[in-house]
């Protein structure tokens, strides 16, 4: 065999040998992506009643709202809308629904509107709304996204201390845990327009990554 002959099978055997490479790095890599997105999301669990896609995200606290002249949203926008003691806020409905890249603390807003803690939640799979509030404080309710449920009555979790509730009906995923600690508060489920109209010094918010906020 001559020379260039053993030149020419010792290139193409390398070269081999670096496409099997990285055909294995690129296999690891997508397989510890795989893995790093189950491991962020959770693995499915059961309680006996119900099975879940558990999470532990604390809700958005205490967020930035604009007044209804700069909300620069459209009429039809669909709000929920709160009154305490004579003061109106609105939430974007938009603003509940997890966006790419984004964490999913933003179906529960734990705010404080008048001196009152007012805790805004939205499903947006199963369009359930619950509002929450306790008595007069200056601190906001302490309420997370605890995950999804499954099986036969799926819906948003809700988390209080250590504590797993369905959002639609308070109920605690763990038999024998103690009841959801807040009352439901009133809202208006209805378009900005309409909102508005009947409130025209409310004040919005438009979402934890609100594109318009150029507040510090």
């Amino acid at each position: 065999m001559s020379e260039p002959t053993l030149a020419s099978n010792a290139i193409a055997w390398r070269r081999r040998a670096v496409v099997a490479g990285l055909l294995t790095l690129n296999a690891a890599a997508l397989a510890f992506a795989g893995w790093s997105i189950w491991a962020s999301i959770g693995e499915p669990r059961s309680t006996g009643s119900s099975t879940f896609m558990p999470t532990d995200h604390p809700g958005i606290r205490l967020p930035r709202t604009v007044p209804a002249d700069a909300a620069q949203v459209k009429q039809d926008a669909e709000v929920i809308g709160v009154t305490v003691a004579g003061q109106a806020r609105a939430y974007l409905v938009s603003s509940f629904d997890p966006m790419p890249g984004s964490r999913h603390e933003v179906h529960v807003v734990n705010d404080v509107i008048a001196g009152v803690p007012v805790s805004v939640t939205h499903c947006v799979r199963t369009g359930c709304t619950k509002v929450y509030t306790a008595a007069p404080s200056s601190e906001p309710l302490d309420i997370g996204v605890g995950g999804w449920a499954g099986d036969d009555h799926p819906g948003l979790l809700l988390t209080v201390g250590s504590v797993r509730y369905r959002q639609d009906t308070g109920q605690p995923l763990t038999e024998g845990a103690s009841a959801f600690p807040y009352a439901e508060g009133k809202f208006t489920h209805t378009t900005w327009e309409q909102w508005r109209k009947h409130h025209p010094k409310s004040d919005l918010y438009r979402g934890s990554h609100d594109p318009f906020d150029t507040s510090s």
